[in-house]
């Protein structure tokens, strides 16, 4: 199973991840509307002064052109918006960067957990395989005379229990691999 690739690209399509990245993304452009503030405001005006609807009376001393400048260096709560929009972003951005280290360590943790069980899995199809063969020698051993019903029913429990210890690590298998998909947020089996 290579979920690294799902690791690696986490932050394109972990919903949580991409809804912190969204507000992340609003968060710098309400911050960059908050610096337009502290630019001067230019004004620039021109007005075509003329006699009536006259065309021809239009010329270059008819004209009235204005520019006006305000800058004001007491930007104080132009200031207090900016540091408050810089606080939210860094907010955002240390959300964000917990939030991905959360999810890789819980990522890295079911996955080792899947690990130990695949490994469980195989040593328990293994054990019950093994009972299921020494079950079926002491029913032929029962059959010829060499044995008792009651070791072919001590027999057959300890069969039974292995494949009940087999059917609960597949449950606790598929559970993991829901926990798994869940946290990668994708559909994996």
């Amino acid at each position: 199973l290579n979920i690294q690739k799902y690791i690696d690209n986490l932050d394109n399509f972990h919903p949580e991840l991409v809804y912190l990245n969204s507000l992340i993304d609003n968060a710098r452009a309400d911050l960059d509307l908050k610096y337009e503030k502290f630019k001067p405001k230019i004004d620039l005006s021109a007005e075509l002064l003329g006699s009536g609807g006259d065309v021809n009376s239009f010329g270059t001393n008819n004209n009235y052109v204005g520019l006006g400048f305000n800058y004001s260096p007491m930007l104080f709560s132009e200031r207090g918006e900016y540091a408050e929009g810089e606080a939210k972003l860094f907010d955002l951005e240390l959300k964000f960067q917990n939030k991905r280290v959360e999810l890789r360590n819980k990522i890295n943790q079911t996955k080792n957990k899947l690990d130990q069980l695949l490994a469980q899995v195989d040593f328990i199809d293994r054990v019950a395989a093994d009972y299921r063969r020494i079950l079926d020698a002491e029913y032929r051993a029962f059959d010829t005379g060499e044995s008792s019903l009651f070791i072919v029913f001590q027999r057959e429990i300890q069969y039974i229990d292995a494949r009940k210890k087999a059917i609960d690590t597949y449950y606790k298998l598929l559970k993991i691999y829901s926990e798994l998909n869940y946290l990668l947020a994708a559909q994996l089996y």
